[in-house]
């Protein structure tokens, strides 16, 4: 995973150029990736959130924006919440994420993907004779 920080302005002028699109294009090296619908939605809520807020200020986000920037269901978000893997609060009947706990546990499960894949893979890598 690749970190990038922002300054305040450069999340204002993000959000500016994200108001009026329905999709992105994200370009890393010769992949491009075009992020549309939900998931477009997810990202133009947290920039424009963290581009109009102080540092100080928590961005909470709800179940399906949260189940959005993870790729997962609602429901597993909910589970998830339930059995205390991701911290939540309760507002009403509602579950409300702060984004730095939701970016948290995804740079937790990456880890722990990379790990298993790692270990799976020989010590030595593969060769073109496994194939």
């Amino acid at each position: 995973m690749k970190v990038v920080k922002a300054d305040q302005q450069s999340l204002r002028e993000l959000d500016l150029l994200m108001a009026t699109a329905d999709s992105v294009i994200i370009v890393e090296g010769k992949k491009q990736t075009k992020v549309s619908g939900k998931p477009f939605r997810t990202i133009k809520h947290v920039v424009h959130t963290l581009g109009s807020t102080d540092e100080d200020t928590a961005s909470e986000l709800t179940s399906q924006e949260t189940a959005d920037l993870l790729n997962v269901s609602r429901p597993h978000v909910i589970k998830l919440a339930r059995d205390k893997v991701l911290p939540h609060r309760l507002v009403g009947n509602r579950h409300k994420f702060l984004l730095a706990d939701v970016l948290a546990y995804q740079e937790k499960q990456a880890a722990e993907r990379e790990e298993s894949l790692s270990a799976l893979a020989p010590k030595g890598g593969y060769t073109a004779e496994d194939f």
